[in-house]
């Protein structure tokens, strides 16, 4: 019987400071949606279920940084070696129109400093401030080149 789970990719990225994780948050009370992008100098990312047994075992991939290469968070295992530089966030309106309420620029800022200050733990928005969802996030690559290799397992 052959072995239908995916193989465990190692990505090392050869750039400082390209690799990054985004998280998306929304707020339908008050009508605000907002992402924060937490940038490493350096990381190590450990994942499954984005190439097949048919890849080499040890490839480059070339990231431009007009097309980043992102994975979602399900696929990571995990990421070492990360050491964060910085944290940005911006918020936006969510939805416009009659049946949506209006956010005003003090309300858009005050959201942005909360997202800054806690929107990269998906626990915290939940528990200190009602009403944020996480509803995406997801691991990339903005550019320069990331090193794949096929591993056995995590550290390898």
């Amino acid at each position: 019987m052959p072995d239908t789970e995916k193989p465990l990719f190692k990505l090392t990225p050869q750039a400082k400071g390209s690799f990054y994780c985004l998280y998306k948050w929304a707020n339908e009370e008050i009508n605000v949606y907002g992402e924060v992008i937490e940038w490493s100098r350096w990381a190590t990312v450990y994942v499954t279920g984005i190439y097949s047994d048919s890849v080499p075992s040890k490839f480059t991939l070339k990231v431009d940084e007009n097309n980043p290469f992102e994975i979602l968070w399900e696929n990571i295992e995990e990421i070492t070696d990360n050491e964060i530089h910085s944290i940005d966030a911006c918020a936006n309106q969510r939805h416009t129109g009659g049946d949506y309420p209006n956010v005003d620029e003090d309300t858009i800022q005050q959201c942005e400093q909360l997202l800054r200050e806690h929107g990269t733990d998906e626990n915290i928005l939940n528990e200190e401030d009602e009403g944020w969802q996480l509803v995406g996030s997801r691991v990339g690559f903005a550019h320069g080149e990331v090193e794949i290799e096929k591993v056995s397992e995590v550290g390898a």
